[in-house]
């Protein structure tokens, strides 16, 4: 029996311990930047979700419209409704197993609901 704290055997090298190989360079792709339309903001939209349509549906922090973006046409739309007014409106989006988009309130006062 070994006493507790006694030495153990040196130059063990556990799998997770050894040196990760070096990651591969990354291909360089070519990036698109997207006009964004409207006076600059300091947040517009909080986060953004893959709808069931293939776009992307931007939810509204301090912007008064959901921003959709087709991926394939590169158009950026906005869906408007007067109740969108405010700041600090919504910090979340996820996809419902509806199909329905569904959007956290941050100082909103109701979940909205987005039906693409």
């Amino acid at each position: 029996r070994r006493a507790m704290g006694a030495a153990c055997a040196t130059n063990i090298q556990l799998p997770f311990l050894v040196p990760p190989e070096p990651a591969p360079e990354p291909e360089e792709a070519p990036v698109q930047v997207a006009p964004y339309p409207g006076p600059r903001q300091a947040s517009k939209h909080s986060a953004c979700c893959l709808g069931p349509d293939g776009r992307l549906y931007f939810c509204p922090y301090d912007a008064d419209s959901v921003a959709v973006f087709d991926v394939e046409s590169k158009e950026l739309r906005f869906i408007r409704h007067p109740r969108l007014v405010g700041p600090k409106k919504y910090l979340g989006i996820c996809l419902g197993p509806d199909g329905r988009l569904y959007c956290a309130p941050a100082q909103a006062s109701c979940v909205l609901v987005i039906n693409p």
